[in-house]
């Protein structure tokens, strides 16, 4: 899957990081303010992500995009975007979680993903513009 053979919206910019093992990873990044939180969709890359997946790493990277973006973390509205893989299988749908965190001494910990749909993050992306 090349990046430009797929519609990746929610996207402003590719984060890198050291992911999983300290593998150098990249996702997909839109930060957006909302009148009572920050809006964070993270989106996996796949086959230009030299790294691991971001469900494996999500707790660690919603971390270090607050630390690195200077973000309250006590606000945060993290969204895990896994875009479409053009494939008949429905394991390869796109798919949006919300993932919730406990904090533990400045650190996430202990994520719960819960699934959204494409149109309450359009509403969320919305109402940030």
């Amino acid at each position: 899957m090349k990046l430009e053979d797929y519609e990746y919206n929610f996207i402003d910019e590719i984060y890198a990081y050291k992911g999983l093992w300290e593998r150098d990873s990249t996702c997909g990044l839109k930060i957006a303010e909302l009148a009572d939180k920050t809006l964070i969709i993270a989106t996996d890359l796949y086959e230009e992500n030299p790294g691991g997946s971001i469900t494996e790493f999500v707790a660690e990277l919603a971390t270090l995009i607050c630390d690195d973006f200077k973000l309250d973390k006590e606000r945060i509205y993290f969204i895990n975007h896994v875009p479409e893989v053009k494939s008949s299988l429905e394991f390869y749908a796109e798919a949006f979680y919300h993932v919730r965190f406990d904090l533990e001494e400045g650190v996430f910990v202990n994520p719960d993903w819960e699934k959204i749909t494409r149109r309450e993050v359009q509403a969320m992306v919305d109402a940030a513009q």
